[in-house]
């Protein structure tokens, strides 16, 4: 059995940065929402240093971390961001095992692994 905890996180109060690399190196999975990758843009002065940062924070902790973005209005697509030293069937494997935990956290969703176009 799998347990899950939301947080929702004032970010005028705390940086994102802080909360999220304390929770991953805590040992507990890390699911953000697209607000909250929107904060951590802001925290980091773009997109393409939050997604080094999360890429270097699953690399660290060699745990995956999820994004969820919206593509409709009721849908959504899920994206793993995996640790450096992952493959590819190694990624899709942790994706398959999870795939319903992550829809009970974000609902129906097409869950793809990201590109590594951002190294």
């Amino acid at each position: 059995m799998s347990h899950a905890l939301s947080l929702t996180i004032d970010t005028a109060a705390l940086k994102p940065t802080a909360v999220l690399g304390r929770v991953a190196r805590a040992g507990a999975a890390v699911g953000l929402t697209h607000r909250m990758l929107r904060d951590l843009e802001q925290d980091l002065g773009g997109y393409k240093r939050a997604c080094k940062w999360l890429i270097a924070l699953a690399t660290e902790t060699n745990r995956p971390i999820t994004i969820n973005l919206p593509t409709g209005s009721d849908t959504s697509t899920t994206v793993a961001i995996a640790p450096k030293s992952w493959s590819e069937d190694k990624l899709r494997g942790w994706i398959g095992g999870m795939h319903e935990e992550l829809e009970e956290m974000f609902g129906p969703a097409a869950i793809r692994a990201w590109g590594r176009g951002t190294d």
